[in-house]
């Protein structure tokens, strides 16, 4: 994940670093969890989360190993949400879309052998 930053010197690079660290970790969480639910999976091990700050750039990096635990609660589905307007090609392109991550999420539990209780 990458994110752009003000090219500061000092205090004021120190400062833009800061501020955008926390939004850096939180989007690295969410791709990360859609990832899981996406392969049908509900447990992580191995965490490995790795920033490099440039001059002009922030980098996230996080890697880990997905697992299904049956002793875990089975992992929610992923729905697009948003505001839809009401062009029926968009509501149409948005089914689709909800559609092949459904069938992707039911491709992986069927390759990862995953069957829930």
């Amino acid at each position: 994940l990458c994110r752009t930053k003000k090219k500061a010197q000092g205090e004021g690079n120190a400062t833009a670093i800061s501020n955008l660290l926390p939004f850096l970790e939180y989007e690295l969480h969410t791709q990360l969890m859609n990832k899981l639910k996406l392969r049908g999976m509900n447990a992580l091990f191995g965490l490995r989360i790795q920033i490099s700050v440039g001059e002009t750039m922030l980098l996230g990096l996080a890697s880990a190993t997905g697992v299904y635990l049956t002793a875990l609660p089975s992992p929610g589905g992923i729905q697009i949400a948003g505001k839809t307007p009401s062009d029926i090609t968009y509501e149409q392109h948005i089914s689709n879309m909800q559609k092949k991550i459904n069938d992707t999420i039911a491709k992986n539990k069927e390759l990862y052998e995953i069957n829930p209780p």
